[in-house]
């Protein structure tokens, strides 16, 4: 039981506390079958008793709980009132707080979409480039790097967003997980040797980015 509901339970009126253990001894005394009129009679009378010790506890109740119980609503309808400015004010922050965040997404994504229309046309005119710098040593492999999509560096936009009065913004982590099974398109490119071995016999000698060397390597002899 509940400690201070305890301490109001053991503060009933003394009175009805002698009538509950007087009438629990009555009952205690009831048959467990009634086979007489007398019997009968006497349950009746143990009955009328235990209804009258019922309200005198109801009316005790009434007198000494029932009031607390109306202080209680009142305190609680009171609590209500007090709260309903500070609520408001709270209510009128937080949706200040989310539209300027919206705001600023929104500003964000504008940004970011314009940097990303940049990115995407520095990485064609780079694609072009290089499909005509390889033109002139390795017509394949222009062909083939014609054809490969073209992926710019993807915009980032620093978008900084606050929770809490603690400040956070998107970043994306990649993981490599098989190199093996990555698309050609998001890897770095690598020196196709042979591609510049034939080049330069076939009379190429400027190669941008690349120097050739003729080494004399023995194959035979002492």
């Amino acid at each position: 039981m509940n400690a201070k509901v305890q301490v109001v339970s053991q503060k009933i009126d003394p009175t009805i506390a002698k009538e509950i253990v007087q009438v629990k001894r009555k009952t205690q005394d009831l048959p467990t079958r009634i086979t007489s009129a007398a019997e009968f009679a006497s349950v009746g009378a143990t009955q009328n008793v235990v209804h009258a010790l019922i309200k005198s506890i109801e009316a005790w109740y009434a007198r000494h709980i029932d009031p607390i119980n109306d202080t209680l609503k009142a305190l609680r309808a009171e609590k209500k009132k007090i709260l309903s400015e500070p609520e408001e004010w709270n209510d009128r922050a937080e949706r200040l707080l989310s539209a300027y965040n919206l705001e600023q997404e929104e500003k964000a994504e504008k940004e970011r979409i314009a940097l990303q229309k940049k990115l995407d046309a520095e990485a064609l005119a780079a694609r072009k480039k290089e499909i005509a710098a390889l033109k002139k040593t390795d017509k394949n492999a222009a062909l083939e790097l014609a054809s490969a999509p073209v992926i710019a560096p993807l915009a980032e936009v620093q978008n900084a967003a606050t929770l809490d009065g603690k400040t956070f913004k998107d970043e994306l982590e990649v993981l490599l997980l098989d190199i093996d099974l990555v698309p050609v398109e998001y890897l770095k490119r690598e020196l196709k040797i042979n591609a510049v071995k034939a080049a330069y016999k076939n009379g190429v000698r400027d190669i941008p980015g690349v120097k050739v060397s003729e080494i004399k390597t023995l194959v035979n002899g002492g």
